[in-house]
């Protein structure tokens, strides 16, 4: 029990410490997840769930009283969707605009796992993000919101307030991750093949390999079945998984686990990407809400978001733009390709290949307080002198 308790208060300090920057960097994730939000809806089409044999229609338990919408329904809430996240993305009735993509994109990811996929891993991006951040208060930093605020001459809020009322939601999105992943390394542990099964993961990497190829045309990758057909390796990366899986928890309890686990986690995801075809990438829209948004703005980009152009525009004004930018967008989403393009990244990356463009960043990250260290333990050569 005395262990229990030390790391209940380990875990309760935790959520509540102070974080550098976090009104600001809580406000610049709003609008990362937005972006990549649209991002990854523009890759979507929920207007074919209309055309899914209502017969096919296979729910979670949780739902299985829910019967299938009809047709216009989808794109309908596709484009309340997609006009909510406008608004978030530019910060006005923010909280509204929070509600409404939970509800919009959350009803499209029952029906799309009870009709068309199976795949439930789109819950990270419709369901956990906006249920923890209707609770937080990330529209009060860069944002429609906060100018409204100041053309009424309220106070608002500093970017560099590093209170952990506005952290706690990011903290909690990483708890649920941590939660995740215990509950995939117990789920594998009760299936006996992963501990007793020294070929489980040998023959899953072949078989999924090929499965991939087939339902989705991502490439078998060289690796992959070298991986598979060479025993040691595949004994190794079996038990590497169930120890990555079930030691993410302690990201929870310890500062040291948290730098060395989330570091590797994205090479973890790529990896699965690489030789399985399984990329999860919808798991980025929670990573993001983690790193300091705010230190890395000041650092690059310290003029970009700076509103000044903006703050000189009437309370009118900005409420019009907003809801017209937001409606325009929802209008033009599912008529033309425009938005989508614009949103997609004219296709420059998607599903299969967005871990790849993000590992470099990822090395950066790692190498760069190596980096540092090593310089700073060498002299430069004229300082030998």
């Amino acid at each position: 029990m005395k262990i229990v308790k030390r790391l209940e208060h380990r875990y309760v300090s935790w959520l509540t410490r102070p974080a550098q920057n976090a009104a600001g960097r809580m406000g610049l994730y709003r609008i990362i997840y937005s972006l990549f939000y649209l991002w990854f809806l523009s890759h979507m089409q929920f207007a074919e769930l209309s055309l899914v044999p209502t017969d096919l229609w296979d729910p979670t338990v949780l739902f299985s009283r829910l019967s299938p919408l009809p047709g216009i329904a989808y794109p309908t809430m596709e484009i309340l969707l997609v006009i909510a996240l406008v608004l978030l993305l530019v910060g006005y009735k923010t909280r509204l605009a929070t509600l409404t993509t939970l509800l919009m994109g959350f009803g499209l990811a029952i029906f799309r796992t009870g009709l068309l996929t199976q795949e439930r891993t789109i819950l990270t991006t419709t369901f956990y993000v906006p249920l923890f951040m209707l609770l937080s208060n990330w529209g009060a930093t860069y944002s429609i919101d906060a100018l409204l605020r100041q053309n009424k001459g309220l106070s608002t809020i500093d970017p560099k307030d590093s209170s952990w009322r506005y952290i706690w939601p990011a903290r909690g999105l990483l708890t649920v991750i941590a939660l995740l992943f215990l509950s995939a390394t117990i789920t594998k542990c009760i299936q006996i093949d992963w501990l007793a099964n020294p070929r489980f993961v040998g023959d899953f990497v072949l078989h999924k390999g090929v499965e991939s190829y087939l339902r989705n045309g991502f490439p078998i990758h060289p690796l992959g079945p070298q991986l598979g057909r060479t025993d040691a390796l595949a004994m190794a990366t079996q038990y590497g998984v169930l120890l990555f899986e079930g030691a993410f928890v302690l990201v929870l309890f310890s500062r040291l686990a948290q730098a060395i686990i989330c570091r590797i986690t994205p090479i973890f995801h790529s990896m699965n990407t690489l030789l399985l075809g399984i990329p999860f990438i919808s798991v980025v829209s929670i990573y993001a809400a983690f790193p300091d948004w705010q230190n890395i703005y000041e650092t690059f980009y310290p003029n970009a978001l700076k509103l000044t152009d903006l703050a000189k525009l009437s309370s009118t004004t900005l409420i019009t733009g907003s809801v017209g930018l937001a409606l325009a967008v929802g209008a033009l989403w599912n008529t033309t390709p425009i938005p989508r393009q614009i949103f997609g990244l004219f296709d420059l990356f998607n599903y299969q290949t967005l871990w790849f463009a993000i590992l470099p960043f990822v090395f950066i990250w790692i190498f760069r307080p190596l980096w540092q260290h090593f310089k700073s333990a060498i002299p430069y050569p004229w300082e030998r002198l």
